[in-house]
C-alpha cells in the first residue's frame, strides 16, 4: 500500500480504536457517535465532547498553530455553533494528536482549562490569527471564521478547548484496549476473544457510516457483546456435564458420617438444609471429578478457586473470633449461633470467584458444594471450635 493510501486508512483505524478506548472503561451511560458532528462525539452523563483525531505517519513533525489541521478543527466547530447544531456552552472541544509540540500557543492549549488564563490565551490566539490570516490559503477561511465570531462565543470556545499531544499511536491504543478487555476473557481464549470484539466494533462502525445510521455505540452494547463472546468461551472452559443430575435416593445414608455433615450438625442446622448441603456437595464433587478427568490443566485452576474461597472464609472467621474474645463468649449455644451465622454468610450471600462455567446459574451450587468439600477436609469450618469438635487433623 502506498504512503498516500495508507495515511487515510490508518487515520480511520486510529479514529475507530480511539473511540473504542474511550468507551471501554467508562460508565454505563457513556456513548460514542462516529462521524456525526465530528470525528468522534463522546457523551457520558451530562458531559459532551467533540473530538478531532489527528493521526500522523510522521510523528517526528511537531504540531504548530500554523497547521491546517488545527484551524480546520476550529473552523468546523464554529460552523456547527453558528448553524445552531450545537452550543459552545454544551460541548467540550478536543484535538487528540500523536504529534508533539513546542509551539507556545499549542502548549498553552494542552493545559487544562481551569489551570490556564483563557482570556490571555484568547488574546494571543486572536493576535496570531490577525497576523496569519492572509499567509496560507488552506487556513485562511478558518482563521477568518474565527475572527468573525462574537466575543462571548470565542471565549466559550476557548474555555472548552484542549489539545492532547504525543498521544498513543495505533499499537499503543490497542495495547490499552487489550488490557481492559483481557479482564473479561479467559486467558487461553484471549486472542479469539479480542478478535471477536474488534470484529464486532468495526462492523458496527461500518454499518453506521455506510447506512447513515445516526445512532451511538454505547458502553452497554459493548458490555453485552463482551458477555456474549465470553459465554461462548465458557462452554469450552468448564462444561456442565451432568445437566440433569438428580438427588441420589440414598443421599442421606451416603453422607451422614462425612465430616462436612458433622460440621453442620455442630451448629444445629435444620435437617432439610443439611440434605440440600449434601446435594450441593454431591454435584460439586461429581462435576469437579469429571473436569479433572476430561480437561487438561484444570487442577491448578480448581486449587486457585478453592484458595479464594478459603481466604474469604478466613476473613469472616477472624471476625467471629474477635467478637468471641471481646465479649468473652463461652456458652456453646451462643457459639453455635455464631457458627450458624457464618454458614448463612456463605449460603445466603455467595460471591463468585472467577472459575469458568457454562452458565452463571451453576455457580451457586458449585460454590456451596466446594465449601462443603473444603469443610470435609477441615480447611474451613462453621462452629468457632470446629477443629476440636470434629477432630480435624488438618491445621490449615
Amino acid at each position: 500500500m502506498s504512503t498516500s493510501a495508507r495515511a487515510p486508512f490508518l487515520g480511520y483505524e486510529y479514529q475507530s480504536l480511539q473511540a473504542l478506548l474511550l468507551i471501554t472503561p467508562t460508565g454505563t451511560n457513556s456513548r460514542i457517535y462516529i462521524e456525526r458532528f465530528d470525528d468522534v462525539e463522546f457523551e457520558s452523563g451530562d458531559e459532551k465532547i467533540l473530538i478531532q483525531n489527528k493521526f500522523s505517519l510522521n510523528d517526528s513533525s511537531k504540531i504548530t498553530a500554523k497547521d491546517e489541521a488545527f484551524w480546520k478543527s476550529i473552523g468546523n466547530w464554529i460552523s456547527l455553533i453558528e448553524s445552531g447544531i450545537i452550543s459552545e456552552e454544551e460541548y467540550h472541544f478536543l484535538i487528540i494528536t500523536t504529534r508533539d509540540t513546542d509551539d507556545p500557543l499549542i502548549l498553552k492549549l494542552t493545559e487544562r482549562s481551569e489551570t490556564r488564563n483563557n482570556r490571555e490565551l484568547l488574546t494571543e490566539l486572536i493576535e496570531f490569527a490577525e497576523e496569519n490570516k492572509n499567509k496560507n490559503k488552506k487556513t485562511e477561511k478558518h482563521i477568518r471564521k474565527f475572527l468573525k465570531m462574537k466575543i462571548p462565543s470565542r471565549i466559550s470556545l476557548i474555555e472548552k478547548f484542549q489539545i492532547l499531544v504525543s498521544q498513543a499511536n495505533i499499537k499503543e491504543i490497542q495495547e490499552k484496549i487489550n488490557s481492559h478487555l483481557s479482564e473479561w476473557s479467559y486467558e487461553e481464549y484471549l486472542d479469539e476473544f479480542l478478535n471477536s470484539i474488534y470484529g464486532w466494533w468495526y462492523r458496527e462502525i461500518i454499518k453506521r457510516l455506510s447506512e447513515n445510521i445516526n445512532e451511538p455505540l454505547t458502553h452497554n452494547e459493548l458490555v453485552e457483546t463482551i458477555q456474549h463472546y465470553r459465554d461462548r468461551q465458557s462452554a469450552k472452559a468448564l462444561p456442565i456435564y451432568l445437566e440433569k443430575l438428580k438427588k441420589p435416593e440414598k443421599l442421606t445414608a451416603a453422607y451422614s458420617d462425612f465430616p462436612f455433615v458433622e460440621q453442620l450438625e455442630q451448629i444445629d442446622l435444620e435437617k432439610s438444609s443439611i440434605v440440600e448441603a449434601m446435594f450441593d456437595y454431591y454435584r460439586a464433587y461429581e462435576h469437579r471429578s469429571s473436569w479433572v478427568r476430561n480437561l487438561k490443566q484444570i487442577s491448578e485452576k480448581l486449587d486457585d478457586y478453592d484458595e479464594e474461597l478459603v481466604e474469604k472464609w478466613k476473613s469472616e472467621f477472624k471476625s467471629i473470633n474477635r467478637k468471641i474474645e471481646q465479649e468473652k463468649i463461652t456458652n456453646n449455644n451462643e457459639l453455635k449461633k455464631l457458627g450458624l451465622g457464618l454458614f448463612e454468610w456463605m449460603d445466603k450471600n455467595p460471591f463468585y470467584p472467577n472459575l469458568k462455567l457454562e452458565r452463571d446459574i451453576a455457580k451457586t451450587w458449585l460454590l456451596k458444594g466446594s465449601y462443603h468439600l473444603l469443610s470435609d477436609d477441615c480447611r474451613v469450618g462453621w462452629h468457632p471450635n470446629y477443629k476440636k469438635l470434629v477432630g480435624c487433623k488438618n491445621e490449615n
